[in-house]
């Protein structure tokens, strides 16, 4: 017949020590990503609030461009590319984001003229 009783597993104080240190830092660091993906669910929610206002103001218009990687739609890639925050922050500011793009070109294009050796 087996035994029954279990075995305690006994860990050396350092051992344990480290192990508790670990799992006190995997807590914190858990923590700091739920509390970034907080914050980053409720800008969502804000700028979809404000998605189709008509009179949007200054920290509105912040808020939106926040959505993109680098906070402003003039560093963002093509809409062909497909981003979901360029095309969201396009959609809250009632941009499309085809002349968005043309925009950017037509910009790039006023600066570059002049600049040509021929």
């Amino acid at each position: 017949m087996p035994s029954t009783t279990t075995r305690k597993v006994v860990y050396p104080a350092k051992a344990l020590n480290r192990l508790i240190k670990g799992l006190r830092d995997q807590t914190v660091k858990a923590e700091g990503e739920l509390n970034s993906l907080k914050a980053q669910v409720a800008l969502l929610e804000h700028v979809q609030s404000l998605k189709g206002r008509r009179n949007l103001s200054q920290k509105d218009i912040a808020d939106i461009m926040s959505l993109t990687c680098w906070g402003n739609l003039a560093f963002c890639c093509s809409p062909k590319k497909g981003c979901p925050y360029f095309l969201s922050a396009c959609e809250c500011l009632g941009l499309n984001p085809s002349e968005v793009a043309e925009a950017k070109e037509n910009a790039i294009s006023q600066m570059l003229k002049g600049k040509t050796h021929e």
